[in-house]
Formats: C-alpha cells, structure tokens, sequence
C-alpha cells in the first residue's frame, strides 16, 4: 500500500510539480472505481449518488523517482484531453482540487482532495499495476 501524501495547500502541490519530471513522463494506467454498486439479491443500490476515486500511474524515462501515482478522491468532474505531453497545473480552493495533466489543456479533474505516492520501481515494465487484461500488445498495437 502506498504512503499517501496529501495535497492541502499550493505550496505542496508546487512541490509536487517541481520534483518530477513530467516532460519524460506519461500516463501508463488510470483506473476508476465508484463506490456505488448493485446488490444480487434483492436489486438495489448501495452509496447512490456517490462520488468516484480514481489513481493514475504517471512513468518517466527520466532519472529518479520513475513514476508517481496519483489519487484522486471524489471526483466531481472528470474531463480528459491528452495532449502527449504532460506539463500539469493544481489549482486549490476551499473544497476543490482541479488537476491538469497539461495546463494549456481546458480539461481538468476536479475532486474532493488529491494525494500523491513515490512507488518502487517495481511499477515500471509491461506488467499492470491497476488492471487485470492488457488491451495492447509488448509492441504497443492494440490486442481488440
């Protein structure tokens, strides 16, 4: 399990920004979960309404640390638009985390609060660390 470190203020996310090397980095996994979900029997929703998590494993070629995680509790919004190249924005306001994985990109993820993990590089290779099927080959062609 990761060590989670919380975002709280702007110095915190600046400091997050400064000590990774986003330019070399990409996003390897994004993994959604929703707290809401159906029981068998009888039929019925748990936690409607609720707010999704999701964790995102950004990986650099570049020097340490090889990668980061993210974690991104309540999601109010999620609007993503990859431009290729990661050059992230935060943003705080009472409540709200807005992340952008480019800050040119008008797309953000707005959630209750974001959190951050140094993983071991253990994460690197074509294993998956979130997922249970690949949906590209070794070569990167996609195995649909």
């Amino acid at each position: 399990m990761p060590s989670w470190i919380d975002i709280e203020n702007q110095a915190q996310a600046g400091e997050l920004l400064r000590n990774f090397r986003w330019e070399d980095g990409f996003v390897r996994e994004l993994h959604l979960v929703s707290p809401s979900y159906v029981t068998r029997e009888p039929r019925s929703v748990v936690a409607w309404g609720a707010y999704p998590t999701a964790r995102a494993l950004i990986t650099t070629q570049g020097a340490a640390p090889p990668a980061v995680e993210l974690l991104f509790v309540g999601i109010q919004d999620l609007e993503l638009w990859f431009r290729g190249d990661l050059d992230p924005a935060v943003s705080l306001e009472e409540g709200c985390v807005e992340w952008r994985f480019h800050k040119d990109s008008p797309s953000a993820v707005r959630c209750s609060s974001l959190r951050y993990a140094w993983p071991d590089p253990s994460c690197l290779g074509y294993a998956l660390r979130y997922g249970r099927e690949h949906v590209f080959d070794r070569g990167g062609s996609p195995v649909l």
